[in-house]
């Protein structure tokens, strides 16, 4: 139901309502030591209890019965209340540079993906009328995923689930999986200015494409990224000092591989073309004086280090939580992943003629990368916070303007809907095996 971004929109307003009526109606929960949390995310929404089992039950049923009794529990007054909220924290998130360059990146890679920006736009078009015709609409047609674990017997566990989906006589079937574009061969830009006139921040995210992946590729990419992090932070923060905040990643986007490199610095300080071009030097560097003179001892100190990493426990009860429930959301079910992948380089599944080979097709040949550089540009001179005419702001509805500078501008997307058009989408992955 969220392709539309209207049921994005509806959805993050009845959990924002869900949490502000059970506030009210759940302080005994506080009081034995109960917490939960229900929150709006990509596929749906997502509730957590955590307690003690013998009143995790009770606690549940509340929160069961005020979804199940959500319509008749709202009014137009409270309504406006909590969509004034809501219009304020998706401004909040779109206008900090660091969110829109994810929002902008996964815009164009997820074949759908409803931004902060674009909810931003539409919420004051959605009405009461709206809301509860969504909410009757989304419970009458749920798939529920579930996880219950720590110090519960089998029966209370089924018993939880029993609860849960009560909710709806109506279960239905796998819904459809989001796809991630695949990026062509070469480069593109997109380049946007941030949001408030008093920011001068300016990220920079280069991600580098690989395609859909396997165990052995993703064990594979977690070795480089592991390889890369002290050089990039070394380099590019302590002795370029472009910015604070500079980092690389992997990302794995519906089973479709990549590696991030963000840097976040100062427009008033380095230019963002200057900030590109250094991240492009960097990685040259890095093949040049870390990888493609590594021998066999220190490739094998790495494998040594991810070894130990794969194999160490979970020391709380909710890590393993998380570790089985990201398998669980992303229908992957690879619940041993951890001990898989520590298997592939104990018995050299992972060489080191493979790490050289995929720095050079991720990064340096043109041949192979993939390269899509998404930047958001903040102000040269800022404008005191004071004089901000911060209501107008707040009530502006803010398109998505992409920017296409004099030099070089074939390499710029110039509209990041039409260019979506022409780009091919990868099938869904599930990196399992």
């Amino acid at each position: 139901m969220k392709k539309r971004p209207e049921n994005s929109v509806c959805l993050d307003l009845m959990v924002d309502y869900l949490e502000q009526l059970m506030k009210e109606d759940t302080y005994a929960a506080d009081i034995a030591k109960l917490t939960f949390s229900l929150t709006s995310c990509e596929k749906g929404m997502t509730l957590q209890i955590i307690g003690f089992n013998d009143k995790l039950n009770l606690l549940l049923t509340v929160i069961m019965d005020h979804i199940n009794t959500f319509e008749s529990r709202v009014s137009k007054e409270k309504f406006n209340a909590i969509k004034e909220l809501t219009k304020k924290n998706y401004f909040n998130t779109f206008t900090k540079a660091s969110k829109l360059v994810r929002d902008l990146r996964l815009s164009l890679l997820q074949d759908c993906y409803i931004g902060a920006q674009m909810r931003h736009s539409i919420i004051d078009s959605i009405d009461l009328e709206a809301l509860t015709s969504f909410s009757k609409a989304f419970k009458s047609k749920l798939y529920i995923q579930g996880l219950v674990q720590g110090n519960i017997s089998k029966s209370d566990a089924l018993e939880v689930f029993k609860i849960s989906s009560a909710i709806s006589d109506n279960m239905t079937s796998i819904p459809k999986e989001t796809c991630c574009m695949e990026i062509p061969k070469g480069e593109k830009r997109m380049r946007m200015k941030g949001v408030l006139p008093s920011d001068n921040n300016t990220f920079v995210t280069n991600y580098y494409q690989y395609g859909p992946g396997d165990l052995k590729m993703h064990a594979l990419f977690e070795l480089l990224c592991m390889v890369m992090d002290e050089p990039v932070f070394d380099i590019l923060r302590t002795k370029e000092q472009l910015g604070y905040f500079v980092f690389s990643v992997l990302r794995n986007t519906q089973g479709v591989l990549g590696i991030e490199v963000t840097v976040n610095s100062q427009e008033n300080k380095y230019k963002v073309d200057f900030v590109e071009e250094r991240i492009e030097a960097f990685l040259k560097e890095f093949y040049n004086k870390e990888i493609s003179d590594m021998d066999d001892l220190k490739f094998a100190e790495y494998l040594k280090t991810m070894i130990k990493k794969k194999k160490t426990a979970d020391v709380t009860l909710e890590e393993e939580m998380n570790r089985n429930w990201k398998e669980i959301i992303s229908r992957d079910y690879l619940f041993e992943r951890n001990k898989l992948q520590a298997s592939l380089y104990e018995n050299n599944q992972i060489t080191l003629s493979d790490l050289k080979e995929i720095v050079k097709q991720m990064f340096l040949d043109v041949s192979t990368v993939k390269k899509l550089s998404v930047q958001v540009i903040g102000v040269d001179k800022k404008i005191e916070e004071e004089s901000l005419d911060e209501l107008s702001l707040l009530n502006k509805k803010h398109a998505i303007e992409l920017q296409i500078p004099s030099q070089n501008n074939e390499l710029f997307i110039q509209n990041l809907s039409y260019y979506k058009t022409t780009l091919i989408a990868y099938p869904v992955t599930h990196i399992s095996k």
